[in-house]
């Protein structure tokens, strides 16, 4: 079709254009809700990196303003995502990725992740007092399994209805029938105590000082037909990593060691001493 036959078709749009539509509704609330997170973030001292793209659901990457810290060395400060929205209705219906919520264990189980926050921001709708709501993993794991939170599967037409991704959706209206908006201090609180469990974690975790179990799938090179090869390989591999299990728990236990600064700690238990000697031995 030509311009002289469009030209009523274009006259129209342009006349009974909306004055908004629900993407910028949608993209404004994106703003307010990461605006309003970054402020309180920086006005409780916490320091705040973004990534030009939003993954493992990170709004924004925070870690406690500490210079003594450094994230280049081998004892890097223990960092936390947060994934921030705004609603301007308590029905609005929020989609969390469960692969931001969680991670399989070495027992193969689905278990909520640690470091992952979320911030949701309202305004009261008779006063107009800016509110929030803080949930951890754990918390929408918890509230997922108690069927409070409900769940999504998304799938793609042109492959097949292959599920392509699973989400858990979150309506606040419900939410607000157990819990209540959290004070500024709270939601603090609740960022700190992440960041201290995933640094508890990280230097005491049976998993993260393991690392991930050998597996054929991520040998390099073309080796793909030479069975003999890969399976002397894998043999190797394997061996180490059952050495490794073996040792685990004395290297764990010598890093609970140097890093309590309690000396009573372990008196309950088995007293420091005996804890090196077995080491030792």
């Amino acid at each position: 079709m030509t311009f002289i036959e469009n030209k009523d078709v274009i006259s129209k749009l342009i006349t009974n254009a909306s004055s908004t539509e629900n993407w910028i509704k949608s993209k404004i609330n994106g703003l307010i809700g990461e605006s309003r997170t970054k402020t309180l973030l920086l006005n409780n001292k916490f320091w705040v990196s973004e990534r030009p793209l939003d993954t493992n659901g990170a709004d924004f990457i925070v870690q406690k303003g500490e210079l003594n810290k450094d994230l280049l060395h081998v004892h890097s400060p223990s960092i936390a995502f947060i994934q921030c929205k705004y609603i301007s209705s308590t029905s609005t219906i929020i989609e969390i990725d469960t692969k931001y919520i969680y991670n399989y264990n070495k027992k193969g189980e689905l278990v909520s992740k640690n470091g992952f926050l979320l911030i949701i921001h309202h305004d009261d709708v008779t006063t107009g007092k800016p509110l929030m709501k803080c949930l951890t993993a754990h918390d929408i794991d918890t509230f997922y399994k108690n069927d409070i939170f409900k769940d999504s599967l998304i799938t793609s037409k042109k492959e097949g209805a292959q599920v392509r991704k699973a989400i858990i959706t979150i309506k606040v209206e419900d939410l607000l029938k157990y819990e209540n908006w959290d004070i500024e201090n709270a939601v603090v609180e609740m960022i700190n105590k992440e960041l201290l469990w995933h640094e508890l974690i990280s230097k005491l975790d049976t998993e993260k000082y393991l690392g991930p179990e050998p597996k054929k799938e991520n040998i390099e090179g073309s080796w793909d037909k030479d069975g003999e090869v890969i399976a002397a390989f894998m043999e190797v591999r394997s061996t180490a990593y059952k050495l490794l299990q073996n040792a685990s728990d004395y290297v764990l236990q010598l890093k609970r060691l140097v890093n309590e600064t309690d000396p009573y700690q372990f008196e309950d238990e088995e007293s420091v001493t005996s804890d090196i000697t077995y080491i030792d031995q």
